[in-house]
């Protein structure tokens, strides 16, 4: 519950323009992952080099946001793909979907935890709007959802769900090919 309050926490500050939908998301990639999304190992690399040429480079901005349950996301806009390249960070999405695995209760549970946290004013809307989201939501089967306009207006999404595990193994990976040609 800590966890979950602290993750949502931090996305709620940092995109003021999320909606209950836009909680859903993160709530959905953090119990099922993205597995759902990919057609193929070679269709998912053709889809992530096309999003990564549209989107606006920031090399400022954070490349990997901490989801809950051990997952990320690696955000593309600040992505130096001399560091991790496209068809690394595409082989670590893929491994990671196909390594997650969800439950549909503890899912419906957090859904709960989401609703009842509005009530702390942590979020742009209110209980009444994410209960009635969230009730939707779950009579409709809890199919995986996009963002919401509103925040993709506002943000431009544009990432790939991973193991954080996988970002230590690349990081320890980097440094290790950095202390061979350092001059120490």
């Amino acid at each position: 519950m800590v966890e979950l309050y602290e993750t949502l926490k931090y996305h709620a500050e940092k995109y003021r323009e999320m909606m209950p939908v836009d909680v859903v998301k993160l709530l959905y990639l953090g119990e099922f992952g993205s597995e759902y999304i990919i057609k193929s190992p070679e269709k998912a690399l053709e889809d992530l080099k096309h999003e990564y040429a549209s989107v606006v480079h920031d090399p400022d901005g954070e490349v990997s946001e901490d989801i809950g349950e051990g997952l990320c996301r690696i955000n593309l806009a600040p992505l130096d793909t001399s560091e991790l390249s496209l068809e690394e960070l595409n082989d670590i999405f893929v491994k990671s979907s196909r390594e997650i695995k969800g439950d549909r209760e503890n899912f419906i549970k957090k859904l709960k935890i989401f609703v009842m946290l509005t009530k702390l004013d942590l979020f742009s809307f209110d209980y009444d709007e994410a209960k009635a989201f969230v009730k939707a939501y779950i009579d409709e089967g809890m199919p995986p959802v996009r963002h919401s306009d509103r925040y993709r207006a506002a943000y431009h999404p544009a990432y790939r769900v991973i193991k954080a595990e996988y970002v230590s193994d690349f990081i320890e990976k980097h440094r290790k090919v950095i202390d061979i040609f350092s001059d120490d």
